[in-house]
């Protein structure tokens, strides 16, 4: 049946999202009993003070810079957008977007080794269905970005090792990725650090 993987794949990826989406619908209580770090408090208080306008605080007085910059940005830009008692949710949202959003990458990404189909499904399935990461990508950090971009990243630098383009727009790409990926993890740099030596 030439369809069975693909139906499995379709249910993977169902049961893989509506997992990450059933942790949205957490009070803070709950979140810090199954995945939330107690870092992530930080990251939302600070936010809230960008927002609005006490500065990079966690008090209100005492300016702190102990974040990592992609992250605090885009919560301090989804915290423009949402009611103080929807943030909690909204940027638990956030993540579970960027943690089902990696399964594309994740799925390209296995697709470049091998053309056996039950092979790519296991292998996503691993992913897509392993509790350590559906926790890690919602505990209220900068993980599930860092996933989403990471796989990303090394599905273009594998696709540029199989094919070696060496174009503008490969290169723009590539560039970009790597930027994102030192702003959301600044110990990315190590990650970044092998694939440029590995490309020379």
């Amino acid at each position: 049946m030439k369809w069975a993987p693909w139906a499995l794949l379709a249910l993977v990826v169902c049961f893989g999202a509506l997992w990450r989406l059933d942790l949205v619908n957490q009070t803070p209580v709950e979140a810090v009993e199954n995945a939330y770090l107690d870092d992530a408090f930080f990251y939302v208080l600070v936010a809230e003070n960008i927002a609005d306008g006490n500065g990079s605080t966690l008090d209100g007085i005492n300016e702190t810079n102990g974040y990592h910059p992609l992250w605090m940005g885009l919560l301090v830009l989804l915290h423009s957008f949402t009611d103080s008692d929807d943030f909690f949710s909204a940027h638990l949202a956030l993540s579970a977007l960027f943690s089902i959003g990696s399964f594309f990458f994740v799925w390209k990404f296995v697709s470049l080794f091998s053309q056996n189909l039950w092979v790519r499904v296991s292998a996503f399935s691993l992913y897509a269905l392993n509790p350590r990461v559906v926790y890690l990508t919602m505990n209220g950090m900068e993980t599930s970005l860092l996933l989403f971009l990471l796989s990303a990243f090394l599905y273009v630098f594998f696709l540029w090792w199989q094919n070696r383009n060496r174009s503008v727009q490969f290169f723009a790409l590539f560039g970009i990725l790597s930027a994102l990926l030192f702003l959301t993890r600044t110990d990315s740099l190590v990650i970044l650090g092998v694939v440029f030596l590995a490309m020379l």
